[in-house]
This record gives structure tokens, C-alpha cells and sequence, in this order.
């Protein structure tokens, strides 16, 4: 049984309680077939066919630096960035 509590607080009280009760029933499980897939689709390339002169260009164009790590052409930002990327490209 309910009880009843009069004046503004009361009917918040009751607002409050009716939209907690409706919130703590459980969510419908959606079907195995409705269900979005965790494989990852793989993004088609923005530049499919460019050539090393090109890729040179669209990376000046962005600011970066070619640099020679450890015989290695690593285009980054700056020196230090050249670094990182070949460190995680020699692991």
C-alpha cells in the first residue's frame, strides 16, 4: 500500500519513485541476427594508387619532415616524433 504524502515535495517524491520503478525493468535482449557485428570492416584506402613522388607531396602539403632514422625514411612533425615512429616500427 502506498502512502500518500501531500504538497509539491510529496507529488516530486512520487514522480520520482514511478520513473525509478520503470527504469529497473529489464532490457529486451535483442536477437543474435539484430545484433551488430564486432568484426571490423576494413576502410578502403583514400589514395589507392599513388606513387612515392605524390605521397611526398601530399606530405609536405601536410607539414611534415622526411627524416632518416637508423636508415629508415619516416616522414613526422618533427624529430622527436621520427623517434617514436621508428621505435614502434621496429618492434
Amino acid at each position: 500500500m502506498q502512502k500518500i504524502i501531500a504538497g509539491n515535495v510529496g507529488l516530486m517524491a512520487a514522480m520520482m519513485a514511478a520513473t525509478a520503478a520503470s527504469s529497473s525493468q529489464a532490457p529486451e535482449s535483442r536477437p543474435a541476427s539484430t545484433r551488430p557485428s564486432k568484426r571490423r570492416i576494413p576502410i578502403p584506402s583514400v589514395f589507392p594508387d599513388v606513387t612515392a613522388e605524390k605521397r611526398a607531396e601530399i606530405n609536405i602539403r601536410k607539414g611534415l619532415t622526411l627524416f632518416d632514422i637508423d636508415g629508415q625514411k619516416i616522414w613526422a612533425l618533427n624529430h622527436k616524433n621520427a623517434i617514436r615512429k621508428a621505435y614502434k616500427a621496429n618492434q
